[in-house]
Formats: C-alpha cells, structure tokens, sequence
C-alpha cells in the first residue's frame, strides 16, 4: 500500500505551520480579531489595518501585546486611565 503525503500548511498558503503572531501577519492573511469587554459585556470587532497604521506591522496581535493598547469606552475606568482593560478573543 502506497500512501501520500499530507499535505501541510493552510489551503491559501504553503507556509507551515501557519502563524499569525503579529498584526502585519494577520493583514496579509485576511483575518480579523474582536474584543470582548467582561466589564459591560459588550463585543467589538477590530479593523487590523487600522491597527497596523497605528501600532505597525511587527507589532504583537496576542493578547499581551494587544491588552495595554486597547479598552472599552463604555465601561467604568479605573482611576488614572480613561478605560478599562478588554479581554480579548481572535477570530
């Protein structure tokens, strides 16, 4: 019996493992990245090219990088910031 190899790596791509560590790496794969809010519950999702203008292409899409750069308006902040912390949730 003869097998073939599996084939590895992400259908739109060769790359293995595939990996999407940084905001440029998450542009150029097309995917998104939303936040959740545990103080007011409430959901948003992210423009990742906006991010990227902001932040730049090399910077940390995870959620310590991402967590000291981003907060929810609508929640109560704490005192000295203007926000509150989100946890965060990838697509």
């Amino acid at each position: 019996m003869v097998r073939r190899p599996r084939s590895r790596g992400s259908p739109t791509s060769n790359k293995y493992p595939f990996v999407e560590d940084t905001l440029g790496k998450k542009l150029a794969a097309g995917t998104g990245l939303s936040v959740y809010c545990l103080t007011c519950r409430r959901t948003a999702l992210l423009d990742v090219a906006e991010l990227v203008k902001r932040l730049g292409p090399d910077h940390s899409c995870m959620h310590w990088g991402l967590i000291k750069e981003i907060y929810c308006h609508d929640a109560e902040p704490p005192a000295g910031r203007t926000g509150t912390s989100s946890s965060l949730i990838t697509l």
